[in-house]
Order: structure tokens, then C-alpha cells, then sequence
């Protein structure tokens, strides 16, 4: 968001948009077009007034300004329930400081540019949404935390899942790629698809591929499609599954065992958002979530030229680890009962 004046904060109807930028036109018009109030204030301190005024819903915030760092109303946020949530705003973001911020309560890390589209559905996701447990809830199972907000089950109520659900929580709303990673078996795909379920594309597609299951030019095809007669064999034009994911979410699972070359042309897909079929003249504009997960430690992959370190840098915007079941002791019995449940209903056992 670069046309409101830097330092200034933006306040917009009931929501509160604390948004720093360059020049005081631009996203201005488009945001009183769309129907928002807007105000601006110069420091943190007017910031807070405005907040108390105005009864804000959600606040954009830069991580920092002169004499300012969000942190300062990240804490108001735990110190009480009726401060407005927060989502982060800058334009040159990193890994650790999203990761850090979301870890602190941040409703959302936004890269720039934004836009009154993006905050209007931020605004419907938000109230669409119950809010994230708070410390007086925390006995209760993740389990029935999230079958109340969707139909999917996350069990568990050691402290460290429940940290890692929050934070699915908190990102579901935005487009960022999140890298999920952990051993096998810990639930990766099943939190893919929570955090599918929660963010504003739910009503779209969910694809999973599994990209460890087919060899490169197969891989290829199987995401990005191909047109008749491109290869031997091709004997019809065939959707890939970007183009089938589109206005959703795709899943590419395993994304370590992906082959080098192929990984330069997934990286295009993720940096401009458009792809060309296998033996097509044709660009595709997508629009595509992108999660994918791991069991691998992906830095030492990249430090072995094992994978892209561009690409790696894309996939993992926000880093999702899940801990193990080794980790989960609390869980065993929880995690057992289930299943019994489970097969029990499922073969039709007393």
C-alpha cells in the first residue's frame, strides 16, 4: 500500500487500518470509494487515541516506525480481549520476522501492495471467524476448538500443537505459501486442509499432489497441463492441476523429492502467477494458494544443492513444524480413543 502519507495511520469505519505509506493519493480514493472512513494520525500515541475513539475492529500496522514497533499493541491485544486484532503491513517482509510476529498475535502479515479488496475481505474473515482460545479456554482440546469453526478434526491438547494450530489459524485468512513440515505421520495434509478450510478460498478447490509419487516430465504435466500432441502420448489437451486448483488452494506434498528443473519453472508459477502448458504458446493467468510439505530439513537441502534456494525462500513465507507424536505424550490416549471410535462406526463393530 504505497499512497497514504509515511507515518500516517489509516482508520477506516468501525475497522481500524494503521497503515504507514508514501503518498496521501491512490489507495485513498479506492478506500472511500469502497465505503471506508478515513483517518489519519502521525504517531502511535494519536494511534491509540483513535483506537479508543473510533471502537476499531482490526488495525494495520507497520512492524516499525521511528520511535514505534508493533509489538507495543500486540501486548494490548493479550491484555485485553477488546482490542482490536492486528495485521501486519510492510514492503520488505521476512520469514522470521512473520513467523515472530504471527507468533505474538498478529492477525496477518501482509506483503505490499494491498488494496480495498484485500482489506474489505480480510474485514469478512474476520467476523466470519471465533476467536482463537484465550488463556482462560486452554484446558479445552484442540479437538473441540476447531470441529466448532469447521468439520475437521486437529486432536490434541499438548501445549506445542496448540501453538502450531494457532498459528494455522492466524494465516488461513492470507494468500502467503506456507511450508508444513514434520515426520511422517504427524498430520501435514490434514493441517493443509484446515488451513484451506479456514481461509476465504474455502468455497474453491483443494488439490493435492503428491510430488515424490511420479517422475519429472510426468510432474510436469500433472501440474501445469499439457496440450495435444506435446509429447508422445499426449493425445488430448490435459488441465493441470494449477489451473485446476484456481480460486483455491493446491497441496504439493513431498515438495523436497521435486526435480531441480522443474522447480525453476514452479518458482515462475509463484512469482508472477501465471503458467504455460506443456507444449503451449498460451500464458495462463492463476489465481493459486500455495502449501506444500516436507519431511526433510529443507535447509540442509538447499545447502547440499538438493533445492532452489529462491524457491525455498517463496514456499516458506509462513513455516509451519509440526512436532512429533514422540513430543505429544498427552495425546496418545486421546489419539487412541479416537481411532477406536473411528473404525469402530466405520466397520460397523459393537
Amino acid at each position: 500500500m504505497a499512497n497514504i502519507p509515511q507515518g500516517a495511520y489509516v482508520s477506516l469505519s468501525r475497522i481500524l487500518f494503521l497503515t504507514p505509506t508514501h503518498t496521501a493519493t491512490g489507495i485513498f480514493p479506492e478506500l472511500k470509494s469502497a465505503g471506508f472512513e478515513v483517518t489519519f494520525v502521525e504517531n502511535s500515541t494519536s494511534a491509540l487515541a483513535s483506537i479508543k475513539n473510533a471502537s476499531p475492529e482490526i488495525i494495520v500496522s507497520r512492524p516499525s516506525l521511528p520511535g514505534y514497533t508493533v509489538e507495543e499493541l500486540l501486548n494490548k491485544t493479550k491484555e485485553s480481549q477488546e482490542f482490536p486484532p492486528i495485521i501486519i503491513s510492510t514492503n520488505n517482509g521476512t520469514i522470521e520476522e512473520a513467523s515472530k510476529l504471527l507468533n505474538l498475535g498478529a492477525l496477518d502479515y501482509w506483503i505490499e501492495p494491498i488494496s480495498a479488496k484485500k482489506i474489505q475481505i480480510a474485514i469478512q474473515q474476520k467476523n466470519k471467524q471465533a476467536p482463537i482460545a484465550n488463556s482462560s479456554q486452554e484446558n479445552n482440546s484442540s479437538k473441540k476448538a476447531i470441529e466448532q469453526s469447521s468439520s475437521i478434526s486437529i486432536i490434541g491438547k499438548n501445549q506445542a500443537i496448540k501453538r502450531v494450530l494457532a498459528l494455522a489459524k492466524q494465516v488461513a485468512p492470507s494468500k502467503a505459501s506456507v511450508l508444513i513440515s514434520g515426520e511422517s505421520g504427524t498430520g501435514k495434509e490434514m493441517f493443509a486442509k484446515t488451513i484451506h478450510k479456514w481461509s476465504n478460498r474455502n468455497q474453491g478447490p483443494f488439490i493435492a499432489i503428491n510430488c515424490a509419487a511420479l517422475p519429472e516430465h510426468l510432474l510436469e504435466s500433472e501440474l501445469f497441463g499439457h496440450e495435444k500432441g506435446s509429447f508422445t502420448g499426449a493425445i488430448a489437451k490435459k488441465i493441470g492441476k494449477f489451473e485446476l486448483a484456481n480460486g483455491g488452494t493446491i497441496l504439493l506434498d513431498e515438495i523436497s523429492e521435486m526435480a531441480l528443473p522443474l522447480q525453476a519453472k514452479l518458482l515462475r508459477v509463484l512469482q508472477e502467477g501465471e503458467l504455460d502448458r506443456v507444449g503451449g504458446v498460451e500464458t495462463i493467468k492463476i489465481d493459486v494458494r500455495v502449501l506444500a510439505t516436507t519431511n526433510r530439513s529443507m535447509e540442509q537441502w538447499v545447502e547440499e544443492g538438493k533445492f532452489r534456494q529462491d524457491l525455498f525462500f517463496r514456499l516458506n513465507v509462513i513455516p509451519l513444524k509440526l512436532p512429533s507424536l514422540k513430543e505429544r505424550g498427552e495425546d496418545v490416549l486421546e489419539l487412541a480413543h479416537f481411532f477406536i471410535q473411528k473404525y469402530t462406526k466405520e466397520y460397523s463393530l459393537k
